[in-house]
């Protein structure tokens, strides 16, 4: 549903997306709006009056035919660089380089936690990270090499359902089941009822403009 001030306006199978079912939405540096959906990746370009009001809109589809590991995405990102990041509900992630128009696809024989993914990131190194069911993992562009973190490396949950970089560069991670941790590039930081919130499954996480955390909760 898109919000135009009065009222919503519905966009949905009829109107070309892929699914009904849409797990996320990102929208890039170029305004397009991208649609992760239960079959395939919608891809959203909007021209616009010169009084603001849509005039044209252009639907593009990405599903495995174009390298997709599954058309079930959960989770959208868009890095430094313009790629876009995509996770999927069964079979791993994948990125589509700035201009390629193709998916390269990466899964847990190639070193990610799970291949369930639902949360992707970037950290000030650029490195991407990914939540996954099976740990946190970092992907360094430069190298091709992951490295996944769990409990054992003082992770607050192997369950990771978001992680997000904050404003000073840290990485909060949530889990479903376990505590939520803020991660300095060094070492991990734990965070459960005893310190304030309400429930360890936590959902979003965000940040307002005086810097503060915000997380929802189960």
């Amino acid at each position: 549903n898109q919000y135009r001030g009065e009222r919503m306006q519905t966009y949905d199978e009829n109107d070309a997306l892929p699914n009904n079912i849409v797990w996320s939405i990102l929208t890039d540096k170029e305004n397009n709006l991208w649609m992760g959906t239960n079959n395939g990746l919608a891809k959203i370009t909007f021209s616009y009056t010169a009084h603001g009001k849509i005039e044209h809109r252009n639907i593009t589809t990405f599903t495995m035919a174009n390298g997709l590991p599954s058309n079930v995405i959960y989770s959208l990102y868009e890095d430094s660089k313009g790629n876009i990041w995509a996770g999927t509900g069964i079979n791993g992630a994948a990125v589509m380089t700035k201009g390629s128009g193709r998916f390269t696809a990466y899964n847990s024989n190639n070193g990610l936690g799970s291949d369930i993914v639902y949360s992707i990131t970037e950290d000030r190194d650029g490195n991407i990270w990914f939540g996954t069911k099976g740990g946190a993992t970092k992907f360094v562009q430069s190298t091709g090499q992951f490295r996944n973190y769990t409990i054992a490396d003082g992770l607050g949950g192997n369950h990771v359902y978001r992680i997000f970089r904050d404003s000073k560069d840290n990485l909060w991670i949530g889990s479903l089941g376990g505590a939520l941790c803020v991660f300095d590039g060094f070492s991990f930081k734990k965070y459960d009822e005893s310190a304030g919130l309400v429930h360890k499954f936590i959902l979003s996480i965000n940040e307002d403009k005086k810097g503060n955390i915000w997380f929802g909760c189960y």
